[in-house]
Order: C-alpha cells, then sequence, then structure tokens
C-alpha cells in the first residue's frame, strides 16, 4: 500500500491527529491508574491481613508460655501477665478475622472456634492452676496455633493465585501505550516530517530561483560597451553581438521588430 503524499495531510489535519494521540495517550496513562491502585490496594491489603494472621501465632505460643509459667512457684504477676496477654490475643485475633473475611474471603469459622476454647481454658487456668487445666489450656494454644497454620497456607495460595492481575493489568496498557506511540510514528510524526522535508526542499528551490534571477540582474548592471556605428554590444568574452542577442540570453527577452513612426515616415514616406 502506497504511503500518502504530503500534499494529502495539511498542517491542521497534522495538528488534529497530534492532539488526538496526546489525548489517547493521556486517557490511556489515566485508566491505567485507575484500575491498577486500586488492585494494588487490594494486594497490599490481602498481605496486611496475612501478616495479622501470622501474628496470632506469636501471641498464643506468648499465652502458651505464660500458662506454663504459671505452674512455677513465685510467679505472683502471672497470672495478670496471662490475661493481658490473653486480652491481646482475642483482640488480634478479632482484627485478623475481619480482614481475612473481609480482604482474603475465607471461612474464620475454625479460627474462631479455637480463640472460644483458647478463651474458656485460659480463664480456667486462671482461676485454678493445676496441672490438668495448664495442660488443657496449652493444649488450647496449639490447637489455635494450628487452625492460624491452615488459614495461612490457604491466604498464600490465594495471594498467589491473585497475584497475576496486576501484572496483566500492567502488561496490557503496556501493551496498548506501546501500540499508540506505533500509531503516533506512523500517522503523525512520518507524515509531519514529510511535511518538514517538503516545505524546505520548497524553500530550498525558491532560494535557488530566486538567486539565479538575481545573478541575472547583476549581469544587466554596470557599463555595457556599445558601438556608435552598429550598435552592437560587447559581453565578457569580449565579443560583439546583437544588442537583441544580448538581452535574450541574458534577461530572457524575446523581440518582434515592427516600425516606428519617425522611421516610417523617413524610409517609408517615398513608397507611400
Amino acid at each position: 500500500m502506497t504511503s500518502p503524499t504530503t500534499s494529502e495531510v495539511s498542517p491542521s489535519q497534522l495538528t488534529r491527529r497530534y492532539v488526538i494521540a496526546l489525548a489517547s495517550t493521556a486517557v490511556a496513562l489515566l485508566l491505567a491508574q485507575l484500575t491498577i491502585q486500586p488492585e494494588l490496594s487490594r494486594q497490599q491489603g490481602r498481605l496486611e491481613a496475612v501478616n495479622l494472621v501470622g501474628r496470632q501465632r506469636l501471641l498464643a505460643n506468648r499465652v502458651s508460655e505464660l500458662v506454663l509459667a504459671c505452674r512455677l512457684p513465685g510467679q505472683s504477676d502471672c497470672a495478670v501477665l496471662l490475661e493481658q496477654a490473653a486480652d491481646n490475643l482475642r483482640r488480634g485475633h478479632e482484627a485478623a478475622v475481619a480482614e481475612t473475611r473481609t480482604l482474603l474471603l475465607l471461612d474464620s469459622t475454625p479460627m474462631d472456634s479455637a480463640m472460644a476454647i483458647v478463651i474458656a481454658s485460659v480463664g480456667t487456668a486462671v482461676a485454678q492452676p493445676d496441672e490438668a487445666r495448664v495442660e488443657a489450656a496449652r493444649a488450647a494454644c496449639h490447637a489455635y496455633d494450628s487452625v492460624v497454620d491452615e488459614t495461612l497456607a490457604r491466604a498464600s495460595a490465594l495471594l498467589v493465585e491473585r497475584a497475576w492481575r496486576p501484572r496483566l493489568i500492567a502488561g496490557s496498557f503496556f501493551a496498548a501505550v506501546v501500540l499508540m506511540i506505533v500509531l503516533q510514528a506512523l500517522f503523525v510524526f512520518r507524515p509531519a516530517v514529510r511535511s518538514i522535508t517538503h516545505q524546505l526542499a520548497a524553500v530550498t528551490r525558491a532560494r535557488d530561483e530566486l538567486q539565479t534571477s538575481l545573478d541575472h540582474v547583476k549581469q544587466l548592471q554596470g557599463l555595457l560597451p556599445i558601438c556608435m556605428h552598429c550598435k552592437r554590444v560587447r559581453d565578457d568574452q569580449q565579443n560583439w553581438q546583437r544588442i537583441e542577442s544580448y538581452l535574450h540570453q541574458h534577461a530572457d527577452v524575446n523581440f518582434t521588430h515592427s516600425v516606428c513612426s519617425q522611421c516610417l515616415d523617413k524610409y517609408h514616406s517615398e513608397a507611400d
């Protein structure tokens, strides 16, 4: 397919194409920002939810250690510390479960059930820290830890499953922007360069023509030797030629012969 000539693309058309290209690129970038940013925010929220769930393991281990410490003699403040640790575990559980349900869309029933058992067994161990109740509280903490591990495994699989979406969106918009740049190069910048080249060539031709005209004018300037008898003129090569030939050669002038009124009376009066 032949490319359009320069005359087919006017400056106004090039300007319109350029404005449309810029507007299309700006719209593509804006859509990319509006599409990718929310997806990245959701992915960041999912990571934070996973971190909250993972933090519950540390809190559960802390409760288990304090439950065991309550059996040791001389640990008068152990009950207070255990209650505080259990309260931190409960509040962390509520935050982790809320984020898990909202962002990860996971069922939090196993974690809720395990947490209820932990709170109940820890309360019993605080009230009567005998061996059986302490072991029951520790077992509840370990069971809760296992449920947290299962939740973390499901959450990690979900993150891996949805990690391709931001990359796919970003890759799609990148391909669209590259395509726009290619189209701009084909239909905006290439015709513009061709038009500028054509205009420069026209200016160069006009300058050369003007220079040629100036050279011809300069040839007719100055003193022109002319014979006082035959009226021939002498050129730069010292050749004598008729004035008609000289002007035709140097000024592109053509002559037609006629008779003026004075010569008509002088030379043709007798013939009449």
